[in-house]
This record gives C-alpha cells, structure tokens and sequence, in this order.
C-alpha cells in the first residue's frame, strides 16, 4: 500500500505497476513444488519474478522454472504463470525455513473499477503427485474513475461543449 505495507487490498491507477509477494514454508521431506498465480484480466504480469531467502539473499535462477501463460503447459492448470522449484533447491532447505516469491503485475486499461476490483490469487502444490495443495491466498487491487465536469455557468446547468482536462 502506501505505506509500504503488505496486504490483502491496494489500489493503483491504470498503467500502475502493483507488488506482490508469496512467501513459502517448507514442509519437511516435500517435493515438486509449484508456485501458481492467476491475475484477472485487468492486470498484466510484468515476467519479472525473484526469489530470496530468509536472510535476503537472491536465489540463483538455475534452482527454479518460470513457466509464463502456464495454461500452454500440458501438465498445468489456467494460472496467468507457475514457478516450479527444482527438488535439490528444496532439499537444501530444512523444515520450517521459508523463502519469498516476489514479483508484480501492471494495472491495465480492463481493469474492473471501484467495486470488484482485479484480483490475483495464489497457491501452492506440491507431494510426488502434486496432491498436496495450501489454501488460496487473494489480493485484490482496486482502481476509481473520476468524472470531472466544466460548466458554462454559475448553476452548473449548461456543460463547455469539447472541454479536455489534464489532471
């Protein structure tokens, strides 16, 4: 948000990029893990995944595969982009150690405005068949429309035909 703070709910204008992060926990002797993120229509993923450590440190791309408009993968669901995680990436983790997905989406001009919103969701699978599936987690960004009008008059009766505004 404004602040900087990490939330369920943002809001952005059209054009506007928009932050997210997932962060994951390993379990103990997991494997196959899959990042999935589907965003609405009204964004636009902006391909630039990173992963960190705990402690910050970048992750090597090498330990992990981008799969972008993942619904051309045979083998993957209509996700907007996967991230799979290479099993010895993983095993070098212990239980309970946790690293974060960041990455963003921009705002477009089919966003919906003021009252759904445009949300992005994720979730993780993982287990040899993928049976293992967390929760889905929701963020929803929100845009407003601004009506502006200029009058002829004081009463606010006659509109200036062909006004432009540049707010």
């Amino acid at each position: 948000d404004s602040t900087g703070a990490w939330g369920t709910a943002n809001d952005a204008d059209i054009d506007q990029k928009v932050e997210y992060k997932s962060t994951v926990t390993v379990g103990l002797g997991a494997v196959n893990y899959v990042m999935h993120d589907t965003m609405e229509a009204g964004l636009t993923f902006n391909n630039d995944v990173v992963v960190k450590l705990a402690d910050g440190t970048v992750v090597n791309p090498t330990n992990y595969t981008v799969v972008y408009n993942a619904v051309s993968d045979a083998t993957a669901d209509d996700c907007t982009f996967e991230v799979k995680f290479n099993d010895a990436f993983i095993a070098t983790l212990g239980k309970g150690d946790t690293f974060t997905v960041y990455y963003s989406a921009t705002l477009n001009e089919n966003a919906n405005i003021v009252v759904d919103g445009n949300d992005n969701t994720v979730y993780l699978t993982a287990g040899e068949n993928n049976e293992w599936q967390t929760e889905e987690r929701k963020t929803t960004t929100y845009t407003w429309k601004l009506d502006v009008f200029k009058y002829t008059d004081g009463d606010l009766k006659t509109p200036l035909a062909g006004a432009t505004f540049q707010l």
